[in-house]
């Protein structure tokens, strides 16, 4: 992990108060009732110039402001902070210009929809409110269609979204239909009392290059739902969650995400920065505090930091998928957690690492329990508290497998110390080197194991004839890769 990767989280455990900065209860509540004096403006430069604008945008863009399409009784009720139905003044401001303000006030709405180069900008989290008043419809949504065609250049920022109190669906939603893509937009905005904050993607993975930036408070369901996309950017402070917090399909994305509830990744070869500070909800919506189902996903610094009252609520503190990676996960709060990993049949690594609350990787499995049995797990670092696995004088990783049957063993590159556990004598094992993977010139591979395999099956070709066919408790092996040879010898 680089130094720009690591330091991207030192601050994680200072931002629990992150939402009392940016609106905190008593805002919230203040909200509700007023809101600050607005200011009539039909040209967006005369009020906060700059904001919102994309690196594309010319100096010269002209914004209209909604509130010029407000009746005086509108803009009454706006100003006080009473609910009144905006969304014709919102239709006819884009019709005059594709640039809208957003003044200060509260704003109902059935439905925003944003179209290709539309930009719609508040005046801060605090001060521009837009209310969802349909239950079963957002109140903002980019979506591509026949319709619209393709959309991109979108901006979303300054506002304050609020759900429905009896809301069944997502308060801003984003997709791209058919063989129609939502991308090169931007997403900011601040939700609370939703059922879900942020939904993206309904069918398909039609929305890319996107910049999402979203703090959620007090959702009923699923606070964020993404449902594809690949190439996009996510930051997430999500809190006060009664169901999970976030559900992510996304793909190729970098995601950073602060929570107070469950993660769960189902995409692949993602960039991940995942912490969790505490549980609100209760039950709690998974027995995994964040879970990968994905493939190829890399976790930096994942951080399980929960309170004495969180004991119990969740047994394991990561769940592995095929060929994840976890950059030093950390595990904080006493005796909070059962286990650090959850059971995977699949092979992933851990790159060092510290555990505070859980038993380490080795008390998830004694022999009896096939439920903790972790396979192919790759250790690399010093996993404090995670591992009583010396990695050894110049080690630099344990590729260590626990088979219950026969099975194919692929070779990590970064592999020095093969440990193979099996429940019972084995007949045989194939090997390979994982991929594409070439050995080079001084590799050398430690191989040891508790019980005997009777047949060690290499890849075909010289390189691999003179190694050893079986092994045996006790009488491990190390075979070095000779560059010049081009050849795999038995020290």
């Amino acid at each position: 992990m680089t130094e720009s990767e690591s330091g991207r989280r030192t601050a994680t455990l200072s931002r629990r108060g992150l939402l009392g900065t940016v609106v905190g209860a008593s805002g919230l509540a203040a909200s509700r009732s007023a809101v600050p004096s607005p200011t009539w403006a039909d040209n967006f430069s005369q009020v906060q110039a700059g904001v919102g604008k994309s690196a594309d945008a010319p100096e010269t863009l002209s914004w209209i402001s909604v509130a010029t399409f407000l009746s005086e009784a509108q803009r009454a009720a706006v100003y006080s902070g009473r609910t009144v139905d905006c969304t014709d003044a919102f239709v006819a401001a884009f019709v005059k210009g594709q640039h809208v303000w957003v003044p200060p006030g509260r704003y109902g709405v059935a439905t925003i929809r944003l179209r290709s180069g539309e930009a719609l900008i508040g005046a801060g989290s605090e001060a521009t409110i837009i209310e969802q008043m349909v239950a079963d419809q957002p109140a903002i949504t980019c979506i591509a269609d026949a319709s619209t065609g393709q959309i991109a250049g979108v901006v979303l920022a300054g506002v304050h979204v609020t759900g429905h109190l009896k809301a069944s669906c997502s308060a801003v939603r984003i997709a791209g239909l058919e063989s129609y893509a939502v991308w090169r937009s931007s997403f900011q905005f601040f939700a609370s009392q939703t059922y879900t904050a942020l939904e993206i993607g309904i069918d398909n993975t039609n929305v890319f290059r996107c910049d999402f930036d979203v703090v959620s408070e007090n959702s009923r369901g699923t606070a964020v739902v993404v449902r594809g996309g690949v190439y996009n950017r996510y930051r997430y402070f999500l809190t006060q969650t009664m169901g999970m917090a976030l559900e992510d399909h996304s793909g190729s994305s970098e995601i950073d995400a602060i929570a107070e509830s469950c993660m769960v990744f189902h995409g692949q070869i993602n960039r991940i920065w995942a912490t969790i500070e505490a549980f609100v909800a209760s039950p709690v919506p998974s027995r995994t505090v964040i879970e990968d189902r994905g493939f190829h996903n890399r976790f930096y610094s994942p951080t399980v930091n929960l309170r004495a009252q969180d004991k119990g609520k969740c047994t394991y503190a990561f769940a592995p998928f095929s060929g994840s990676i976890f950059d030093d996960p950390q595990i904080i709060g006493r005796d909070t957690i059962e286990h650090p990993f959850a059971p995977s049949p699949y092979g992933f690594t851990i790159n060092g690492g510290r555990s505070e609350a859980a038993q380490s990787i080795e008390a998830t499995y004694d022999g009896r329990d096939a439920a903790h049995n972790l396979r192919n797990v790759t250790l690399a670092g010093a996993n404090q508290g995670l591992t009583r696995r010396p990695l050894g004088v110049g080690a630099r990783s344990i590729q260590r497998a626990t088979p219950d049957a026969p099975f194919n063993f692929a070779i990590n590159p970064r592999t020095d110390v093969v440990l193979w556990e099996p429940r019972l004598p084995l007949p045989f094992v194939n090997i390979a080197l994982m991929g594409s993977l070439e050995p080079f010139d001084g590799w050398t591979l430690a191989f040891t194991t508790t019980k005997s395999i009777a047949q060690l099956n290499w890849p075909g070709g010289d390189a691999y004839s003179s190694l050893p066919k079986q092994i045996n408790p006790g009488l491990g092996f190390t075979i070095l890769y000779d560059g010049d040879e081009k050849r795999w010898k038995l020290l």
